[in-house]
C-alpha cells in the first residue's frame, strides 16, 4: 500500500529518486504551508464555469525593487464543487487548481492526480512538474484536493472540533474524488471532450477509480507505481513481506525484532513506522544491511541509535497526522487502500509486519465503524475497464515492497487497450526517474500514443532498465 512516508527533496513523481506524496523535509510544515497558500493567495478567478487562465495577473509595481529574483506568479483559479457530490444542490466548496504554463487550447489537457495521502500538487508546483516531468507539450493541470481545503476539513469535524468519522468517511471518500476531478475537467475542456490523466502510487489508484467511472472522457492514461488493494486481498497476496525478509536466513533478525518489540514496544506505533519508513529512506541495494543494524540496535536497547532513526525518517512529523484534523483526509484514504487488502487476517497470524501495522493504525477509526455496520467497505467495479477505448500504460516496479508486481500484471492486461512496462524498480522508480526514462516514457505515450515510432523509440531507450528474469 502507499505510505505516508518520502524522504526529504524526494516529494513529487518528477524528482530524481523520488516518490509521490510530500511537499517538503518537514510534513507539518508541508501541511500548513500547502494550506496557507491556497487560503492567502491572491484574487483568482472564482467560478466553476470560468475559463482556465491563461497567465498570471500582473503584478502591482513596487517602489522599492526586489533584492532577488521574483517566483512568476503561479497561473490557478479556482473550481467550485459540492460538498458533498451526491446532495449537488447543498453546500459547496471552493478548491484551487492550477497550470504548468498558460492554457493553449491547441494542447491536449493533462491532469495529474494525487489521492488523499499524497501533498505534492500545492499552489507554486505544477510548473516544476510540468518542465520536469512532461514537458511544453500538454496543457498540464494539478487539483489542490479537497483534503487540503480548510473549508472541507472543517466540515468534517464535529460540534467539539474532533472528528465526526461518520463525516469524514462520507465527504474523502475516493467517489468524491472522483467527481471533483469530473467537474475539472468539463470546466477545461467541455462536458464532452477528453482529457489525459497521471498518477502514481495512490493517485494511479485514484486514476484507476476515475476511469471506472468516467473512463470515456480520457483519450490515454498513465499509471505508475499503481497501489490496487483490491486485486491484493482478491488473489490473497502478502504485500508486506518484512518478517519473511528478515527470517530469511535464519531465526537470529526475527528473535532480534522480538526482542527489540520487547524493549520498545509501549509505543508500537512508532516503532512500526520507524521500520515501516526505512523502505523509502534507503536505496534497495542497502535495505537488508541498515534494516539489520537498526534491528540489532533495538534489540540491544540503543535508544540513541533508535532516536536518531526516527529523526532521520520523520516519524513525528508523520506520525502527527493520527492527531491533526488536517490528517483526516490521508487517514480516510488509508482505510480505502487497506480494507479491501484483507491486511487484518494477516495481521491475525504471527510476526511482525510493520507496514500492515502503519496501514491498520491511520485506518482504525474507519475500520471501527465498519465493523459496526456505520460505513461500507471499499468497493471498485472493473466490469468497466474492459470495454475502455482509453489507451492506458502501467508503469511497475519488479522489486516495489508497496505493490505486488503481480497486480501490475493483472491491471495492465485487464484494460482493453493496456500497455505495460516493467522496470527493474522499486516503489519509488528511482532507477526509471534517475535517467529521465519515466519523464520520456510517460510523456511520449500520453502525446504520441502505444502505436508511434516515438514510443517505440523511448522503450528501446528505456530497455537496459526493463526488468528480464535471469
Amino acid at each position: 500500500m502507499p505510505d505516508l512516508s518520502i524522504p526529504p527533496g524526494h516529494d513529487r513523481p518528477g524528482a530524481p529518486g523520488g516518490a509521490p506524496g510530500r511537499t517538503g523535509p518537514r510534513l507539518v510544515a508541508a501541511l500548513a504551508i500547502a494550506a496557507a497558500t491556497v487560503a492567502a493567495a491572491a484574487p483568482l478567478p472564482r467560478s466553476s464555469q470560468a475559463a482556465p487562465p491563461s497567465a498570471p495577473a500582473e503584478a502591482t509595481p513596487s517602489r522599492t525593487p526586489p533584492t532577488a529574483p521574483q517566483a512568476p506568479e503561479p497561473i490557478g483559479a479556482f473550481l467550485r464543487v459540492p460538498l458533498d457530490h451526491e446532495q449537488p444542490s447543498g453546500a459547496t466548496i471552493e478548491l484551487y487548481y492550477e497550470l504548468g504554463a498558460p492554457f493553449d487550447r491547441r494542447l491536449p489537457t493533462l491532469l495529474v492526480v494525487a489521492d488523499g495521502q499524497q501533498f505534492y500538487i500545492r499552489r507554486g508546483a505544477m510548473s516544476d512538474l510540468q518542465a520536469s516531468l512532461f514537458g511544453p507539450g500538454f496543457n498540464v493541470v494539478g487539483l489542490v484536493g479537497r483534503g487540503l481545503t480548510p473549508e472541507a476539513v472543517k466540515a468534517a469535524l464535529g460540534p467539539e472540533g474532533r472528528p465526526d468519522w461518520e463525516k469524514s468517511w462520507r465527504l474523502f471518500r475516493a467517489e468524491q474524488w472522483i467527481e471533483d476531478l469530473e467537474t475539472l475537467r468539463a470546466t477545461l475542456v467541455g462536458r464532452r471532450s477528453r482529457v489525459l490523466l497521471f498518477g502514481q502510487s495512490g493517485g494511479a489508484l485514484l486514476v484507476r477509480q476515475y476511469l471506472a467511472v468516467h473512463g470515456d472522457h480520457v483519450r490515454r492514461a498513465v499509471s505508475a507505481a499503481p497501489v490496487e488493494p483490491f486485486l491484493v486481498g482478491g488473489m490473497g497476496l502478502a504485500t508486506d513481506r518484512f518478517w519473511e525478509e528478515i527470517g530469511a536466513g535464519g531465526r537470529e533478525l526475527q528473535d532480534a525484532m522480538l526482542s527489540a518489540i520487547a524493549r520498545f514496544g509501549s509505543d508500537r506505533v512508532a516503532l512500526a513506522m520507524t521500520l515501516q519508513r526505512q523502505n523509502f529512506f534507503v536505496p534497495r541495494d542497502r535495505l537488508g544491511e541498515e534494516r539489520a543494524h537498526l534491528i540489532r540496535a533495538l534489540a540491544a536497547g540503543e535508544t540513541d541509535t533508535y532516536a536518531r532513526a526516527r529523526d532521520e525518517y520523520q516519524v513525528a512529523e508523520a506520525k502527527v497526522l493520527l492527531d491533526l484534523p488536517e490528517g483526516i483526509p490521508a487517514r480516510v484514504r488509508m482505510y480505502e487502500l487497506f480494507q479491501p487488502s484483507d491486511g487484518l487476517a494477516r495481521l491475525a497470524g504471527s510476526g511482525f509486519h510493520p507496514d500492515l501495522e502503519n496501514q491498520r493504525n491511520f485506518a482504525a477509526p474507519l475500520l471501527d465503524l465498519m465493523a459496526r455496520g456505520r460505513i461500507e467497505a471499499p468497493a471498485l467495479d472493473r466490469g468497466a475497464f474492459h470495454r475502455l477505448a482509453t489507451e492506458i500504460l502501467v508503469i511497475g516496479g519488479r522489486w516495489d515492497h508497496t505493490v505486488d508486481y503481480r497486480t501490475v500484471f493483472v491491471q495492465a492486461a485487464g484494460y482493453a487497450h493496456g500497455t505495460l512496462f516493467l522496470a527493474d524498480d522499486d516503489h519509488m522508480l528511482g532507477r526509471l526517474k534517475a535517467g529521465g526514462d519515466l519523464a520520456r516514457l510517460s510523456a511520449v505515450f500520453l502525446r504520441d500514443g502505444p502505436a508511434s515510432e516515438a514510443w517505440r523509440e523511448a522503450l528501446a531507450r528505456a530497455a537496459p532498465l526493463r526488468f528480464s528474469e535471469p
